[in-house]
């Protein structure tokens, strides 16, 4: 599976236009990399993860993330990195891995108030609608 940085971006790119979301994910990226580092585990994997982890969000904001592997898997992803992806739904309801736990925690930790408890539907609808005025 090619997990580079290069594919993913451009993956990434061809789903999500909004500068913010870019940034986001940009964010979980080197969040993910660092913590894969720290914790002797693959940092290109664990940083494509965290890049590719709102692919489906625009298109389908209110099944996010559970449409990452409709897009992912024509490109080559692993069941393994869409699972790892779909693992960072509040609803999951399986246990999470290291990998997963860490994702959980890093799309928190790069929110300006560090909280993910604190994200509310009302607040993504009133993004996404912003993101649709903006595309047209």
């Amino acid at each position: 599976m090619d997990t580079t940085r290069q594919k993913a971006w451009s993956i990434l790119t061809d789903h999500v236009k909004d500068k913010g979301l870019l940034n986001h994910c940009q964010a979980v990226e080197a969040a993910m990399g660092a913590y894969a580092e720290k914790f002797e585990e693959n940092a290109e994997y664990w940083s494509a993860v965290g890049l590719l982890h709102d692919v489906d969000f625009e298109k389908y904001p209110d099944e996010h993330p559970s449409n990452a592997g409709n897009l992912l898997r024509p490109h080559g992803y692993t069941d393994q990195l869409i699972v790892d992806i779909e693992s960072h739904a509040r609803d999951w309801v399986m246990e999470r891995s290291l990998l997963q736990k860490t994702l959980f925690s890093a799309c928190a930790l790069v929110r300006p108030d560090k909280n993910i408890a604190n994200v509310e539907v009302k607040s993504v609808m009133k993004k996404l609608k912003e993101i649709l005025c903006q595309s047209r």
